[in-house]
This record gives C-alpha cells, sequence and structure tokens, in this order.
C-alpha cells in the first residue's frame, strides 16, 4: 500500500492530551491505514503539553504512514524560549501550563514569581531549557511550516501565507504561523457568494501563484464567528475549533471533510483555566 486510506488533520491542541485520545478514538484512527497531518500549536493551554509531545512521538513511531507535524506560533515561542532561554511572552498566552507541565515531567519543583509590566502580569520561572528532553527539544526543531501536496494541490499551514508570493518564497518567514489574512479574504469571498448571487456579477474566489485547490488551516478560531465546527470558505478549510479555550479539538478527514470532535476542553480538564 503506497497511500493511506485516509488522511486525517487535527487542528490545534493546545496541551489537551485527553482531547487527541477522544478524537482518535472517535475516528477510529488505524496507525497502520491513515495518516495524520498536525496543523500545530501542540503547547500553551491546558496541562498536559509534555505528555501530548511524547504521546505524539509515540504517534510517530507507530504509524505506518508517518504523521506530518507542522509549526504553530506557540510552538515556535517555545522552541525560542529553548534556543535563547527568552520568553517573549512573558510565559502568558497559556505558556505558564507548558512551564509547569514540563516541570512536573522532569521532577522538578519550579518556583513561579509573578510581576507586572506595564500592568500586564508576567511569570519568573526557574526551569531552564536544558531540563527539556532531548527527544522532545528535537521534535519541535524539526516542526515544517507547511505541507503541499502537489499531486492534489493541498496545502496545510498553522495560519496562513500571502497569495500574492509562492508558498515557498514567503517574504516573512513567520507569516506561516501568525497569518491571519488569508482567513478574513476567504471569509470575504465565500460572503461575495451571497451577496452576487442573484446578479450578473462574478463573486470573489482565492487566487493563488501556485496550483493550490485547497488549504486547511489552523491558528484562528471558528469561534470568532460564534461556530464550535469547522469552516469551509471558498478554498480554505479552517479546523482550530477552539480546544486551547473552551472549545472543542476538530479531527478531519482531508477528503471527505467528515469531521469528529472531542468534548469541551473545559469539561475534560474541570479545574483548569487554559488560555
Amino acid at each position: 500500500m503506497n497511500k493511506p486510506e485516509r488522511r486525517l488533520a487535527i487542528g490545534d491542541i493546545h496541551g489537551g492530551f485527553k482531547a487527541l485520545l477522544q478524537v482518535l478514538l472517535k475516528a477510529e484512527y488505524n496507525d497502520k491505514k491513515d495518516q495524520l497531518i498536525f496543523l500545530g500549536d501542540y503547547v500553551d493551554g491546558w496541562s498536559q503539553s509534555a505528555e501530548l509531545i511524547d504521546a505524539l512521538l509515540q504517534l510517530e513511531e507507530d504509524a505506518t504512514f508517518k504523521p506530518i507535524f507542522l509549526m504553530g506560533n506557540h510552538d515556535e515561542e517555545f522552541l525560542y524560549w529553548i534556543k535563547t532561554g527568552v520568553h517573549a511572552w512573558g510565559w502568558g498566552q497559556g505558556a505558564l501550563s507548558t512551564a509547569k507541565s514540563y516541570a512536573r515531567y522532569v521532577d522538578h519543583d519550579m518556583s513561579v514569581t509573578r510581576k507586572f509590566n506595564g500592568g500586564r502580569p508576567k511569570h519568573i520561572i526557574d526551569l531552564e531549557p536544558q531540563q527539556i528532553p532531548e527527544r522532545h527539544v528535537d521534535f519541535y526543531k524539526r516542526l515544517v511550516k507547511f505541507y503541499f501536496d502537489t499531486d492534489e494541490g493541498i496545502v496545510f499551514v498553522h495560519g496562513g501565507f500571502n497569495r500574492h508570493e509562492p508558498l515557498a518564497f514567503q517574504t516573512v518567514e513567520h507569516i506561516y504561523w501568525w497569518d491571519r489574512d488569508l482567513v478574513s479574504t476567504a471569509i470575504a469571498c465565500e460572503l461575495s457568494k451571497s451577496l452576487l448571487a442573484k446578479s450578473n456579477q462574478k463573486p470573489m474566489t482565492l487566487r493563488f501563484k501556485d496550483d493550490i485547490k485547497e488549504v486547511f488551516v489552523g491558528h484562528t478560531q471558528t469561534a470568532t464567528w460564534d461556530l464550535g465546527v469547522p469552516i469551509i470558505a471558498d478554498k480554505l478549510v479552517m479546523i482550530d475549533t477552539g480546544a486551547g479555550f473552551k472549545g472543542r479539538l476538530t479531527l478531519m478527514d482531508v477528503e471527505t471533510k467528515d469531521f469528529w470532535q472531542s468534548d469541551k476542553l473545559s469539561r475534560l480538564y474541570t479545574n483548569e483555566t487554559a488560555r
């Protein structure tokens, strides 16, 4: 068998290891037949970031068709701390839970000092980058910016990219995990279809420098539009359904668009506040 029977894309997990177990079970994931494509943001939020990375490495080891792991903005920030010892967010945006997870993982009694910087809380911790297990460090270092299936014309990326430039040659590297303009444009394209449905005007559509038929993204929560399910807008498929906050984790079949969701993360981690 040269190709997987199913390709399953998974949205932002944010330390919600329990949610990952749920969606894999619901989708009846088969490590001999299916391939997993993770859209990034594995850390920051719920309390099991370290356990989650262990599970992802095990999934990779067991799978016939190796998973694809994309870089998310939270993963990039954590990797920056590993490389430099500096965390630009002051361990905000759910990052403190990642530090606490790794402190437990390596049996370190981590101290936390809370300070305020310009009215915003900043945390000083004594966990050191050298304490992060080497196999986890290697995982973060080899996360990919995007995955482009040129045969099918499908792109998988955490945030987005500048559609006016070739995908592989973006002017600004961090656009792959920070961009939201692609999402905004896709929503506008979809809206134009409704507004112009009874006129002779041609609706807007996403156009790219590359031969791209479809793009899967995470990063921008569908809760922005008060929805807890994936959104398909023009050529864009959005599957971040708010697992980093109080929403659900989504796993979607790339070809059929069938999807499975976890319970709300706030119910799986009842004594936590996430991001």
